[in-house]
């Protein structure tokens, strides 16, 4: 498992590399990330919905994975505890880039690719609310 994380963190920072480096000489690898443009054609109300739920879903299960964390921390030597803990680090990770994405699809650039009505209700919306998990 430790193994796994780390070649997925060394590839998502060749990856990295590879866009800092397509940046400076004005080219397109395949292994570069997309481009940050938004889609043309607009969005869709579903898509910032979607975004929406995964980022509640996540910090419901970040917080979820912290007590019970707390509640195994004596079974299993800790190893229980220890591995729930670090799925709430995950769930962190995963709360923070999908507030990223929903901050970007709420952008003023976004809104102006909103249908009319859906683009006043983001404005009066706003982003869900910053609460992380706290870990122990």
């Amino acid at each position: 498992m430790i193994q796994e994380h780390e070649q997925r963190e060394r590839d998502l920072l060749d990856r990295i590399a590879i866009t800092l480096r397509d940046s400076l000489n004005w080219t397109s690898s395949p292994g570069a990330f997309p481009s940050p443009n938004l889609p043309e054609g607009g969005l869709s109300e579903q898509l910032i919905a979607t975004t929406r739920n995964a980022l509640n879903e996540e910090r419901v299960d970040a917080r979820a994975a912290c007590k019970l964390a707390e509640r195994f921390s004596v079974i299993n030597g800790g190893l229980d505890s220890l591995l729930l803990e670090s799925a709430a680090l995950q769930g962190e990770i995963h709360v923070q880039l999908l507030r990223f994405v929903l901050q970007r699809l709420l952008s003023p650039a976004a809104k102006q690719k909103l249908p009319a009505q859906l683009r006043a209700e983001t404005i009066h919306g706003g982003i869900v609310a910053d609460e992380r998990p706290a870990v122990a």
